[in-house]
């Protein structure tokens, strides 16, 4: 997804239901290493388990729970986790990373066709994965999308990836998608997540304005540092990279979270602002946790598959 900017790149998002079954379950949980005595503990922790529903006071039936994990449990996400984790020995001519239960296939080909090609290969392995593991495929999020500079992006007559599925015919191209928290655009540009970012934030500001007298300075400051600049420090590092004109949209909407933490008008200077407030510029902060990212991969403290994707540079000879 993220090659060369003269090569193409995909993206597909997949999402399981938890429909494990037990016997499944405890398989996976033997082939990863898991002793017998420990095997047996979760073989009671899954098995012989009911499930009703009560509504007013008037309580159904219960019905034996035959799979899935038990919903709301601390062990749910660890066992699900645990269980789809050889997924990615199927794709062997693509990366995949994963997250909970979101999955995205990557790969980066000199050309559409050699690209659709190898990912049409990659997904029905994954879908041949899925049925063996007696998952199911939610089809409605499963999407493709087609990453590359906007010239070579151009150039195509059809910018779209032609990849189906055995039960749901071709799965839908986009043009932008959210992942963990990030909106991606074609080109990488990131302008689509300043705007849904300012779009999301002007109106929680807006509603703060109109109940600002029942809050003191001290009380502002506060829901300004801990409500709305998590949001902009998110993922700071991935798009520092947009181009200024977008990064200066947050800068403006940043100057307006500053006017209404000290109540000042629009004729008071930024700089000023942030000096009363002992804040950093955004460029600060962008720099300062580009920083810490950095410092941090290079002294090991990273986790390690963050470590694998910032390889340090080899001194040029």
């Amino acid at each position: 997804m993220w090659g060369p900017k003269d090569r193409l790149g995909s993206n597909h998002i997949l999402r399981y239901l938890r429909e494990v079954t037990v016997v499944n379950m405890l398989e996976k949980l033997k082939n990863s290493g898991i002793g017998d005595r420990t095997i047996t503990w979760f073989q009671s922790y899954v098995s012989d388990r009911s499930q009703y529903v009560s509504i007013s006071g008037s309580s159904s039936l219960p019905l034996p729970v035959t799979c899935g994990v038990p919903q709301g449990s601390i062990l749910g996400p660890l066992l699900f986790t645990i269980f789809i984790h050889d997924l990615p020995n199927v794709c062997k001519a693509s990366t995949v990373h994963m997250y909970a239960d979101d999955t995205v296939i990557y790969t980066s080909k000199p050309n559409l066709s050699q690209l659709e090609a190898v990912l049409q290969e990659q997904f029905t392995e994954v879908e041949k994965w899925i049925k063996h593991n007696k998952l199911f495929l939610n089809t409605d999020k499963t999407v493709t999308m087609l990453f590359g500079t906007a010239p070579k992006l151009h150039k195509l007559q059809n910018p779209h990836l032609c990849v189906g599925t055995k039960s749901n015919g071709t799965l839908t191209t986009v043009t932008s998608l959210k992942y963990l928290g990030m909106w991606l655009d074609p080109n990488l540009s990131f302008g689509p997540h300043i705007e849904k970012l300012s779009s999301k934030l002007y109106p929680k500001l807006g509603a703060l304005y109109r109940n600002k007298s029942c809050l003191s300075p001290a009380v502002r400051k506060q829901i300004v540092q801990q409500m709305l600049m998590p949001a902009i420090d998110y993922g700071d590092v991935v798009y520092a990279a947009a181009l200024q004109t977008h990064l200066q949209k947050l800068t403006t909407l940043y100057n307006s979270f500053c006017r209404f933490a000290l109540q000042c008008n629009y004729m008071t200077h930024h700089c000023d602002m942030l000096k009363e407030l002992n804040w950093p510029s955004l460029e600060s902060k962008r720099t300062l946790h580009l920083s810490s990212l950095v410092s941090k991969s290079i002294s090991g403290k990273l986790p390690p598959y963050l470590n694998r994707l910032l390889p340090p540079a080899a001194p040029s000879s």
